[in-house]
């Protein structure tokens, strides 16, 4: 254990506990199935619990006609460089191949892009892309947001980060971020089955790592897609969590665990339409996973009495879309709509970089009147709020799971004190808020003698810390009567969970992320808990007698003991919040900022702004607020 963060366990134990228990409840359900019928009202549960989930939030779409800017031949293909507005000031780059002199109309597949840098131009995408084409298909691919034209900073991060960071301001907005994306995937559909050359009842689609993510969440979710092959994704979020895999936001659809699925039912509730579900020996996702998804699809499909229709393939090497795995995708969708299985990949030479450019620039956000993401984001939003107090009151209860009044002061351990400075320690008390759990908050206070009581006193502060208690209680020592609280999440709680991310706390895609997505995956948002911890500190020290209590919080601590402070009427004589953001929606203006998702709640924005929160407070209490632009970043 790191003896610096004692408690780093703690997040990741308390969240073993209820994926394992989802899992054993989920597995249960799907291995009870043992005749047809039953198999046909199981997937059709599915499918209505995947359907409200990822196709809750509606988009409008853009209004510019599709454009193709130009056409040309290679490998005796005909190219078709083409423009897509998915949402209005939002554009895609795409590719429509065909081979010259096949017949109309042909099977078409949408061909999606897994999360490499250069999106459509990446080697292995244009190789299937070229393969399918020189078989008589009409091919499809264009580029998500983050990837390739259409990334969203110059220059671009991982495509990963960007789709984080996009998520991070979606979900303020109560937007999931995995819907999004597959709105757009439908608006690249809809062009694909518009083209004269395609047969509409003949579609398929086909991707690699994020592509094969978006491929099993079509073939669930839209009924033009009458057959997929998925690469290289499909292992499940519950072997996701145990093997620490940080994954970025369209990755972890918030509710999927808590609605009784994980990623194999996408393919569970496409079902009897045929799938090929293919993998590689040396992925970094772990390919036992990818054979349990595999195992429990084919049990569905068994009872369906379409075993006929699931097929499984694994490569030879890494994480990609590698020929072994496209040639059985050839044979795969050839088998299915023409009749005649054709496995071998054809020679071709691949696309130059000006080839494959459809944009002047090679970004979309050049093109006229073009948009950011958070710029149409914000379009979408509230120009201004008059939310009441009691609204704002009663979203934070429900976004966040908030009681209506202070719980029952928590029970507390006392574990060995820590040298503060060179004449005191930091006497350390472990809060248990969640009885029966690893949840462990900690109290810290400035001691000269050890003492297994928390000091009794009239008058107090309790602070709610940034980013650890004790160095925020360091850097006050000498303050009479300060006790500063470290909420789950952080200080002597922060998670280290998440192999081969930065040691940074606000990375787009890292340790907070990883134990935050899992939270929104379980339906539990952490912010939720973090209050609750705050809330039994302050019943603590209410029990413990003090009658005079000040609450104060900075930075991240400074929301989290806003959010209390504003859902429940609390017992304080003063509050005080320091560096904390003046405006979330100036954040999304920004682009790239710190304050996580761990500390806020879903969808705040459609309903309020932090002024219109800091105006309650002041309102309510006797409090003094300072902001400023975002959370620190410091540890101080």
């Amino acid at each position: 254990m790191n003896t610096d963060i004692p408690y780093c366990n703690s997040l990741y134990d308390y969240f073993d506990l209820l994926n394992n228990r989802a899992n054993e409840a989920r597995c249960k359900k799907i291995f009870g199935v043992s005749s047809f019928e039953e198999a046909q009202k199981h997937c059709a549960e599915v499918k209505k619990k995947l359907t409200s989930l990822m196709g809750k939030d509606k988009f409008p779409c853009g209004t510019t006609p599709p454009q193709v800017v130009a056409t040309i031949k290679k490998n005796g293909v005909l190219i078709d460089k083409v423009l897509l507005e998915v949402r209005p000031g939002i554009f895609t780059a795409g590719l429509f191949l065909r081979k010259e002199g096949v017949p109309s109309p042909m099977p078409g597949i949408l061909g999606v892009c897994g999360h490499s840098n250069n999106g459509k131009a990446c080697n292995s995408y244009q190789s299937f892309a070229f393969g399918l084409a020189l078989k008589g298909f009409g091919v499809l691919i264009c580029d998500p947001s983050g990837q390739g034209e259409c990334h969203q900073f110059d220059p671009p991060p991982a495509p990963t980060m960007e789709h984080s960071i996009l998520g991070k301001a979606l979900r303020s907005a109560g937007v999931l971020t995995a819907s999004l994306f597959i709105h757009d995937a439908q608006r690249a559909l809809d062009y694909l089955v518009s083209r004269p050359e395609i047969d509409g009842e003949k579609i398929g689609v086909t991707g690699s790592s994020g592509g094969g993510q978006m491929s099993f969440f079509l073939f669930a979710l839209d009924e033009r897609i009458k057959c997929a092959g998925a690469s290289c994704h499909m292992n499940k979020l519950y072997d996701v969590f145990r093997n620490e895999t940080a994954t970025d936001a369209e990755s972890t659809p918030e509710g999927l665990i808590a609605a009784g699925c994980d990623r194999p039912d996408f393919a569970i509730a496409g079902a009897p339409k045929p799938f090929l579900l293919m993998a590689t020996e040396q992925d970094f996702l772990d390919l036992r996973s990818v054979k349990n998804a595999y195992a429990e699809t084919a049990h569905i499909y068994k009872h369906l009495g379409a075993e006929k229709d699931l097929h499984f393939n694994i490569a030879p090497g890494p994480h990609a879309y590698c020929k072994e795995s496209r040639e059985a995708m050839y044979g795969f969708f050839t088998t299915r709509f023409m009749g005649k299985e054709d496995r071998a990949e054809p020679a071709f030479e691949l696309l130059t970089e000006e080839e494959v450019q459809v944009t002047p620039t090679g970004f979309t956000m050049d093109l006229p009147g073009a948009l950011t993401e958070n710029e149409a984001l914000l379009k979408t939003l509230p120009s201004s709020y008059n939310a009441s107090s009691g609204e704002i009151t009663s979203f934070l209860r429900e976004a966040l799971a908030l009681p209506s009044e202070l719980p029952p002061a928590p029970d507390y351990r006392v574990p060995r004190s820590r040298p503060l400075t060179d004449h005191s320690a930091a006497g350390r008390f472990v809060l248990i808020t969640e009885p029966g759990t690893t949840i462990r908050p900690v109290l810290q206070t400035e001691i000269q003698h050890d003492t297994p009581l928390l000091p009794q006193v009239e008058s107090a502060t309790l602070h709610c810390a940034h980013l650890s208690a004790q160095e925020e209680l360091r850097s006050r020592s000498g303050e009479k009567d300060l006790f500063v609280l470290d909420v789950r999440g952080v200080g002597e709680s922060r998670s280290t969970a998440a192999r081969g991310t930065p040691d940074d706390f606000f990375a787009p895609v890292g340790r907070d992320s990883f134990v935050e997505g899992t939270a929104e995956l379980h339906g539990c948002p952490l912010a939720g808990g973090k209050v609750r911890d705050l809330l039994a500190a302050v019943a603590l020290m209410k029990e413990n007698g003090c009658k005079n209590l000040t609450l104060s919080g900075r930075g991240m601590g400074g929301i989290i003991a806003a959010f209390a402070a504003a859902a429940v009427k609390l017992p304080i004589s003063k509050l005080i919040l320091t560096e904390v953001p003046l405006s979330l929606k100036g954040l999304l203006e920004k682009r790239i900022f710190r304050v996580p998702n761990s500390c806020l709640p879903k969808g705040m924005l459609q309903h309020f702004d932090f002024q219109e929160l800091y105006a309650l407070l002041k309102k309510n209490y006797d409090a003094e607020i300072s902001c400023s632009e975002d959370v620190p970043a410091d540890i101080s």
